[in-house]
């Protein structure tokens, strides 16, 4: 489909403006507790194997990925630094756009030979989700099995969904 890439495009810019809107209107907790939720069906569509009506998991995996943005650039909102220093900051944050799509263009299609890098972003995506409940810096024993809980979950659901799908 010509110019698909336009709505991942949109979601991406679109998640900018709302992390670096003076009141955000999504809370960056809400979006932290939300991605697993949201990366979940999409992980178990692709661990299945099974083909499923692209219309109905097109909208899941742009919603995991509207989350994933905004929660990456929410934790650029929280890094950013003094109004001295934000020269610096926005510089370096083109720099690394400028780093991502020289990969993307250069590098990507010659490391990845197939659609390898869509699995890696989610994985990720989900390794680099700060704890919804981020009261202090460490994260808790919760931020660490909630994750591999879900992990777990998806590895015999996959199983069970191969399996009924080679006896229909």
């Amino acid at each position: 489909i010509p110019l698909l890439w336009i709505i991942p495009l949109t979601l991406y810019l679109l998640t900018f403006v709302l992390v670096f809107a003076r009141r955000p209107p999504i809370p960056r907790r809400w979006t932290s507790a939300l991605l697993p939720l949201a990366i979940l069906p999409p992980v178990l569509a692709l661990a299945a194997g099974t083909p499923a009506p692209a219309w109905l998991f097109i909208p899941l995996h742009l919603l995991a990925f509207f989350l994933a943005a905004m929660v990456c650039h929410g934790e650029l909102v929280r890094s950013r630094p003094a109004a001295r220093e934000l020269t610096d900051f926005y510089l370096w944050m083109s720099v690394g756009g400028m780093v991502g799509g020289v990969f993307n263009v250069l590098v990507a299609p010659l490391v990845f030979t197939s659609a390898a890098e869509y699995p890696l972003g989610i994985v990720l995506a989900c390794l680099l989700r700060p704890p919804a409940t981020r009261v202090a810096a460490r994260p808790t024993r919760f931020d660490l099995l909630i994750p591999i809980g879900l992990g777990l979950l998806v590895l015999p659901l996959a199983a069970f969904a191969r399996a009924l799908d080679a006896r229909l």
